[in-house]
């Protein structure tokens, strides 16, 4: 039997970073030239262009490597649950269930469940609004939840 396939995220919430910016153009620059190098290598093959060509292999390098140990805060909503990648840790919580606590401040929201390290998101982080809306729209489901245990456990 096939397993299915796992859903796509229906939003993605990935933090800003101006050094990211300068380091993907500083790639795609020193990309851009170093297949002109080669070439210009190999039409006309000037002995000063191999020290540029190498030049700008280990810029790409270093670009590349930068690019993949650092990886910014990435925030996935898939329906209900909420996937916070902060570099090798991924906090995951149901924002259905009456059991996730949120305290949302100035700026900031913080996702608690039971005994669980709370995980502080904030606003420079993401693009607040949508981000709030979406969170907001499965918290007040989650309140809804809640009503109806307390209304079982009455009984």
């Amino acid at each position: 039997m096939n397993a299915p396939l796992p859903r796509r995220p229906d939003h993605v919430f990935v933090a800003p970073s101006l050094l990211r910016v300068v380091v993907k153009l500083l790639l795609v620059l020193s990309a851009a030239g170093l297949g002109v190098a080669v070439w210009r290598l190999w039409r006309e093959q000037p002995t000063w262009l191999v020290a540029v060509a190498v030049g700008l292999a280990v810029v790409l390098v270093l670009c590349w490597v930068t690019l993949m140990a650092r990886v910014p805060q990435r925030i996935t909503i898939t329906g209900p649950m909420v996937h916070i990648h902060r570099g090798a840790e991924v906090h995951r919580f149901d924002l259905e269930d009456p059991g996730v606590d949120l305290l949302v401040r100035d700026g900031s929201v913080a996702f608690g469940h039971y005994r669980d390290n709370w995980v502080i998101v904030h606003a420079r982080d993401v693009d607040w609004r949508p981000f709030m809306d979406v969170v907001m729209n499965y918290q007040n489901r989650a309140d809804s939840n809640a009503e109806a245990r307390d209304e079982r456990f009455k009984r």
